[in-house]
């Protein structure tokens, strides 16, 4: 593999780790605690995360 492919595709896979983390954090895990109870949310969370 090419250096700079293998570069592309590892900074490509670092974006997405931190996308993911960005919109667990900022969109699901708010929409799960509005949407349940704190107890059925916060189980649902641990199961998720």
């Amino acid at each position: 593999m090419e250096p700079v492919l293998a570069l592309k595709i590892g900074v490509m896979a670092t974006a997405l780790v931190f996308g993911a983390m960005a919109f667990f954090s900022a969109v699901a895990a708010p929409l799960v605690f509005t949407t349940l109870d704190q107890a059925t949310a916060g189980r649902l969370i641990r199961r998720i995360g």
